[in-house]
């Protein structure tokens, strides 16, 4: 273990951090910097008069990542507190920058476990932003993939600002929350706030209202996100009354002995069972613009009118439309993506 100091300067502040700490993972950024030049010129940060400059860092994310280097195993074994994800946070911009990948994945991992104890939503714009920036540097392959601290970390985002939105629906928390999704391509939750607004300001009209012009609250609400709502709110009722329509095709099942009783017998009851789970009180009760929870009633009632024919294709392939639809609200308000 190499235990040399390093001298670090960030803005007018110099930190002291032994080397193993900076050398630790193989991939560090500091193995070029503290590498002894050829020639004998001495290289800098081994002394205070010529320490290491990082140019273009924050004082708060070394200042956090040099408290993680050096807590000790009793800090890290206390109790998690809310306090402690602005510092992981910082810290672990800065290890990632500089490719410190274990300190990087500990920040990360501490992060998810704050995140899974307590609400994210009372935090403020800048720290959720962060978030969506820390999870998005370390690449689509972890961010996009379930299970990882990164997914999980950005759908404790997701829920917070839904929260945060629906508390306070205005028009700057809505372009605000809508850009920070952007930058970093989160469309699901793009989907989300647009939807989560929509429902705000119509859900004035009653939950029973007619189709017809929204009421636009806002007298700052940019006309991007006002002809995107406008196309949400199109596209959401179209959607309804399309789904609710057409059954899917049943496909045949082992329970059918004949190809003739499958589409005499069977595929007429799916027709009859679809439409009447359409019908049902508790569907009809929700706005087809509140199309997650409609579906999932209708899934509900499906399920029950459904038979051995057709229990199992209720199972699996309706639930997974449910699903699919719930990820792809944001095709409502910005259009499909385009094929590859």
């Amino acid at each position: 273990m190499d235990y040399r100091i390093c001298f670090l300067r960030v803005e007018d502040h110099i930190f002291q951090i032994h080397f193993f700490h900076l050398l630790r993972d193989e991939s560090s950024a500091f193995h070029d910097m503290l590498h002894i030049p050829s020639g004998g010129c001495s290289p800098q940060g081994f002394s205070r008069d010529e320490p290491i400059t990082l140019t273009g860092d924050l004082l708060d994310e070394l200042r956090a990542f040099h408290a993680l280097a050096y807590t000790s195993l009793d800090q890290l074994a206390s109790p998690l507190k809310t306090a402690d994800l602005p510092r992981m946070l910082n810290a672990g911009l800065f290890a990632h920058k500089y490719s410190l990948i274990s300190f990087r994945d500990f920040a990360l991992r501490t992060i998810q476990q704050i995140g899974a104890t307590f609400t994210l939503n009372s935090f403020p714009a800048n720290i959720m932003h962060d978030l969506l920036r820390l999870t998005w540097l370390c690449g689509p392959d972890r961010y996009n993939a379930q299970g990882t601290d990164e997914f999980i970390i950005r759908s404790f985002v997701r829920s917070g600002w839904i929260s945060d939105l629906n508390a306070n629906p205005s028009a700057k928390n809505l372009a605000q929350k809508i850009a920070s999704a952007a930058e970093f391509d989160y469309r699901p939750l793009i989907g989300d706030i647009y939807h989560v607004y929509l429902l705000q300001i119509t859900n004035k009209k009653g939950p029973k209202h007619t189709p017809g012009p929204i009421p636009f609250p806002d007298s700052e609400m940019f006309d991007l996100h006002r002809s995107r709502l406008l196309a949400g709110y199109w596209s959401l009722t179209q959607c309804w009354a399309r789904f609710a329509e057409a059954a899917p095709p049943l496909p045949s099942t082992n329970t059918c002995q004949r190809p003739s009783h499958h589409q005499t017998r069977c595929a007429e009851a799916w027709v009859s069972q679809w439409e009447w789970a359409a019908t049902q009180p508790e569907v009809m009760a929700i706005q087809s613009l509140d199309i997650i929870p409609k579906l999932f009633a209708f899934h509900a009632a499906l399920a029950r009118a459904s038979d051995t024919c057709s229990s199992s294709f209720v199972k699996t392939a309706v639930a997974e439309y449910i699903c699919a639809s719930k990820e792809s609200l944001a095709d409502h308000f910005l259009g499909p993506l385009p094929l590859v």
